[in-house]
């Protein structure tokens, strides 16, 4: 109590014998009256002894009533921190959340003491570590700043415009341009300019991603390339590869600004050795295919082997890119150094659409080596190309083109494909064993059956030198496979591959062959009869009974007549059928005494019940 009783000059005598901060500071936290005059001495003090250290102090933490009074007090505001820092550099430490940054840098900045141009460790101003830190409140507030130098290097050559660019801060960018006097064309130490550097960027996030990363550099691009006064130097490599991958990807915005600039190398043939419309029509991008043509580039350029963008395209299923060219008068059977036309590569790349489009505009159909014509061939079959097929395989063809190829083995690839034009001009133009077996003793008919290729399958059984019932190592005859097919799809109830009708359709044709013969021990074949009256499919029946000359009242495994089967199973016709061809008992009874008529009161099927009735020597 004593000490608060001494008047204020001698507490403040007091206050200047202390000598360190911890004393002063420990002084001040006593109470209100020695904080006020205590206070005032540690600032001093810090800034006597300590260099002000308590200014980066304050900037780092935010603490705008400490920089008012380390101001009043004098302090020296473009003091370094050791690391070659003011106090307005340390301020970027501060979370956006907290304002009093932005607070911090009104407060130094209307001092008028400060040099905002300053540079710290690594020649970063205020403003570069403002912008690199994603600040915008302050960067607004630098560059509010009359003697702001806002293309200020650091010791890489980068400017805040750079260190914005590389951050991918559209927004930041967007900051720095509106003041209207940013350096554009500046280099960092890489020779570098900013839109040099985003292009960089946007091509590795094109490359490697992520997306967001792509979509943000490919907005800062577009805005650089928007500014006036942007160097456009072609032959920057980044330059002319934006203006190619831009292209290829379908960039059409940027590609518009692009072609807007002067000097664009729009068939100028690149380090690829390819001209830019080369690769875009490669790339199937028909809008900037019309954009380049627009702008003159020319439809029938060449590029190091004399290839054109139409042959590009046209080799790449870009069906669309080609009517384009072919609209803007690509010539349709330009030749390259090797005397390769657009439709060739077509051909032998299987792009069916592409080669129909050049057909229509008069292309004329090479011929093609032996070696190749047999690659594109197989290919038309393993991709299901029928259209190639049918352009190589027209009905004029001259039979010599299939001379050298392998037929035998394309034959058999075109009967499982179910490809019926290469199956029947293989089959009329060229020497092949339409028997020949496999090493499991199947034929081509075998291997048609086994798939339903109704069309293959049709065209063997007209040709007179199939051998309807060959066997293969199993002994199984092509009938024979397809009953059992369709006895397993009709018992799985239509479930398995292929489909009941396909297999109906095979087993009726096969059936319906002058000389297919079926033998006693062809057990899947004689059980077609009960498993048709089962089904109530009575084409399969009629062809067994009347072609086939099978007994119509054969029993199945289980002692079941048809006739029995179809009445339990609700068919009328099959009944009409079995009864018109010899099944005329109806008091003829299964193995275990049932009979027909029996089977369908059971059924409570009344009309079946009165059709058996009405037979003679039947009473109800």
């Amino acid at each position: 109590m004593l000490l608060l009783g001494l008047p204020n000059e001698i507490l403040d005598h007091l206050a200047h014998t202390l000598e360190s901060e911890q004393d002063i500071s420990a002084v001040a936290q006593t109470n209100h009256l020695l904080h006020a005059i205590f206070n005032r001495h540690l600032y001093r003090y810090n800034i006597q002894h300590n260099g002000g250290s308590a200014l980066f102090w304050a900037a780092a933490h935010g603490r705008d009533s400490t920089i008012r009074l380390l101001l009043e007090y004098g302090v020296n505001i473009n003091a370094s921190d050791g690391v070659e820092a003011t106090a307005l550099h340390l301020a970027k430490m501060i979370p956006d959340s907290c304002n009093g940054y932005v607070e911090e840098a009104k407060i130094l900045l209307a001092s008028h003491q400060l040099d905002p141009n300053s540079k710290r460790q690594k020649g970063m101003t205020p403003l570069a570590d403002a912008v690199e830190n994603g600040r915008e409140a302050v960067v607004e507030t630098l560059l509010a700043e009359e003697n702001i130098d806002v293309d200020s290097a650091n010791d890489y050559g980068c400017t805040p415009l750079h260190l914005a660019v590389n951050n991918g801060s559209k927004a930041m960018v967007k900051l720095l341009l509106s003041t209207g006097h940013v350096e554009l064309n500046s280099k960092d130490d890489d020779g570098l300019t900013p839109l040099l550097s985003a292009i960089q960027s946007l091509r590795s996030a094109w490359d490697a991603g992520p997306l967001d990363d792509a979509a943000e550099y490919h907005d800062i691009t577009k805005l650089l390339l928007g500014q006036h006064g942007v160097d456009i130097d072609w032959n920057e490599f980044l330059m002319t590869s934006l203006l190619w991958l831009g292209a290829q990807d379908g960039y059409t915005d940027i590609i518009e600004l692009l072609l807007g600039k002067e000097g664009v190398p729009y068939d100028e043939i690149g380090a690829s050795g390819r001209t830019l419309l080369s690769w875009v029509a490669s790339s199937g991008k028909d809008a900037v295919v019309k954009l380049l043509l627009d702008k003159g580039a020319k439809a029938d350029s060449k590029d190091y082997d004399g290839r054109t963008p139409l042959s590009w395209a046209a080799g790449a299923w870009y069906h669309d890119v080609v009517r384009v060219l072919l609209e803007a008068g690509a010539e349709v059977d330009s030749k390259d150094r090797d005397g390769a036309t657009p439709l060739q590569f077509a051909l032998q790349n299987s792009a069916e659409s592409a080669a129909k489009v050049l057909i229509a505009h008069g292309a004329v159909v090479p011929t093609f080596s032996p070696e190749l014509l047999e690659k594109i061939l197989f290919d038309g079959l393993d991709y299901n190309h029928p259209g190639i097929i049918e352009i190589l395989l027209s009905e004029d063809m001259d039979p010599n083109v299939l001379k050298g190829i392998s037929c035998q083995r394309l034959f058999l690839d075109a009967v499982r494909a179910g490809q019926e034009l290469m199956t029947r001009t293989l089959l009329d133009k060229s020497d092949i064993n339409v028997n020949l077996k496999d090493e499991n003793g199947d034929t081509p008919l075998h291997e048609a059956t086994s798939r339903c290729r109704l069309s293959s399958i049709e065209l063997l059984l007209k040709d007179p030198r199939i051998e309807v019932n060959s066997k293969n190592h199993a002994g199984d005859t092509p009938l024979s496979v397809a009953a059992s097919l369709l006895l397993c799809d009709w018992d799985s109830n239509g479930e398995l591959e292929p489909s009941i009708d396909a297999l109906e359709t095979t087993v009726k044709l096969l059936l319906a062959h002058p000389l297919a013969v079926i033998e006693p021990g062809d057990k899947d074949i004689w059980n077609l009869l009960p498993e048709a009256a089962r089904k109530g499919d009575t084409s399969i029946a009629e062809l067994m009974i009347t072609k086939n000359r099978i007994d119509p009242t054969l029993r199945d495994d289980d002692g079941r007549t048809p006739l029995s089967l179809a009445a339990e199973n609700g068919h009328l016709a099959m009944i009409q059928l079995l009864v018109e061809k010899g099944a005329l008992d109806p008091l003829v009874g299964d193995e275990d005494g049932a009979i027909p008529l029996s089977w369908a009161r059971k059924k409570g099927n009344t009309t079946i019940v009165e059709f058996l009735s009405r037979l003679e020597n039947v009473s109800i």
